[in-house]
């Protein structure tokens, strides 16, 4: 997640093609070379409140949204 992202986490729902989702360690993020080759970086909108998120988290949301938000039922 790259909190300077112009794409929420929701926008991947829509998406059909499909993606490789790679969460980085909570401390560093990803490394250079996976955020240079990334050709969408997204975020999930937290509250001002809130100063990070854990990985598993934001893997939890992540997946959510990407799955389980528009599956029909």
């Amino acid at each position: 997640m790259d909190m300077d992202a112009e794409k929420i986490v929701s926008d991947i729902s829509s998406m059909p093609q499909r993606l490789l989702i790679a969460f980085g360690s909570e401390k560093d993020g990803c490394s250079p070379e996976v955020e240079q080759s990334a050709s969408l970086k997204v975020r999930i909108p937290i509250s001002d409140k809130v100063e990070s998120l854990n990985v598993s988290a934001s893997a939890g949301i992540t997946l959510f949204n990407r799955i389980g938000f528009n599956q029909k039922s």
